[in-house]
C-alpha cells in the first residue's frame, strides 16, 4: 500500500509523510523506512501545539466539578470535537448556594451548556442560569415514571441507577435519553465529614487516601465539593469486554467515570472502550448488572 501511495503521489510533491498511530506496526515503520518515507506521529504535543493530534483539555478537567471547572475557566471552552459540562455537588448546604451560583455564573458565560444534576435543589438554579439540565446518578432513577417526572422538571438526558440489572434497563420505557455508567470506581459513601482533616488535623484531599478493610481491600477516599469526602469502591467497574450486552438495551450513551486515574490510564481506558487495544484492570467488578442488589 505504501508502494502504491508514492506511485501515485503527484510529480511535484515532496518527501511522502506517513502519519502513523503510537500503536503502528512496526513493520509499516519498517517498510516506510526503506521506502523513504518521513513518519509524522499522531499524538499530542506536551503544549498542545505542534502535532496532529492535540487537546488542550487535561483528563481530569473532562467530568469537571464545579469547583474545578471555575478555577480553570480557560479549560470550559473545549475544543472542535470536545465540549465540556459542569458537574454539581450531590450535597450542598443552603449557605454554600451563593458560591455555588457565583461560579456558575462564571463557566456559563464562558459557553458551558451543560448542567450534571445529582440532586434536585439544584434543578432551580441551573435552570435559571440557562443551563441544559442531565440527570447524574445521585437522583437515582429507577423506572419509567421516575423518567416521566425528570422530563416533566426539565432534563434532557438522565443517568440510570448502576443498581439496575441490563434486563431492567432494557426492559425500562425511556421517555427521554439515557445513559449508563459502564467504567469506573462506584462511589459507596458520601461523607459530610473529612475524615482525612479529622485524623491529621490538615487537609490533604488533593491526594488519594485509602482506607483498608479486615479482608485487606483498598477503598480509595476523594475529595468532594464542600470539604467531604467520598469512598470509593475498592474495584473498577468494567463492562468493555461485555460491550454487546449494553448496547442492545436503548442507551443513548454511557459514561465512563474516571476518578483516581492517570492521564495513561484514561487513554488506556478510552481507546479499549473504542474497541482499541486489550487493556484491563487487574482487579474489576461487573457491578450489580447481572444481578439483584444482595
Amino acid at each position: 500500500m505504501l508502494r502504491l501511495a508514492l506511485q501515485m503521489r503527484p510529480a511535484k510533491a515532496g518527501r511522502p509523510v506517513l502519519l502513523a498511530a503510537r500503536n503502528a506496526h512496526k513493520a509499516l515503520l519498517y517498510a516506510a523506512a526503506l521506502l523513504d518515507f518521513d513518519v509524522q506521529w499522531l499524538w499530542p504535543a506536551p503544549d498542545a501545539a505542534g502535532a496532529l493530534c492535540t487537546c488542550p483539555v487535561e483528563p481530569e478537567a473532562l467530568s469537571s466539578p464545579l469547583d474545578e471547572l471555575a478555577a480553570h475557566l480557560e479549560k470550559a471552552a473545549g475544543t472542535e470535537h470536545t465540549s465540556i459540562g459542569v458537574s454539581l455537588p450531590r450535597v450542598a448546604w443552603d449557605r454554600e448556594y451563593p458560591g455555588l451560583r457565583e461560579k456558575l455564573e462564571q463557566v456559563r458565560a464562558l459557553g458551558v451548556k451543560d448542567a450534571l444534576l445529582g440532586n434536585l435543589g439544584m434543578f432551580p438554579i441551573a435552570r435559571e442560569l440557562g443551563f441544559t439540565l442531565r440527570g447524574d446518578f445521585g437522583l437515582e432513577i429507577y423506572n419509567a415514571q421516575a423518567l416521566k417526572e425528570y422530563k416533566r422538571l426539565g432534563l434532557q438526558s438522565a443517568t440510570l441507577s448502576f443498581e439496575l440489572k441490563l434486563a431492567q434497563i432494557r426492559d425500562l420505557s425511556k421517555c427521554l435519553d439515557t445513559e449508563l455508567i459502564t467504567y469506573g470506581r462506584l462511589p459507596l459513601m458520601l461523607m459530610e465529614n473529612c475524615i482525612i482533616r479529622n485524623r491529621t488535623g490538615s487537609c490533604g484531599c488533593q491526594n488519594t487516601n485509602i482506607l483498608t478493610d479486615r479482608k485487606g481491600a483498598r477503598f480509595p477516599v476523594v475529595s468532594a465539593p464542600g470539604c467531604r469526602n467520598e469512598l470509593l469502591n475498592s474495584q473498577k467497574l468494567f463492562l468493555a469486554d461485555r460491550a454487546a450486552d449494553y448496547r442492545r438495551i436503548g442507551l443513548w450513551a454511557q459514561r465512563l467515570l474516571f476518578t483516581t486515574e492517570n492521564p495513561r490510564e484514561c487513554v488506556q481506558v478510552a481507546q479499549r472502550y473504542l474497541e482499541q487495544g486489550s487493556w484491563t484492570p487487574n482487579e474489576y467488578t461487573r457491578g450489580l448488572y447481572y444481578r439483584d442488589v444482595e
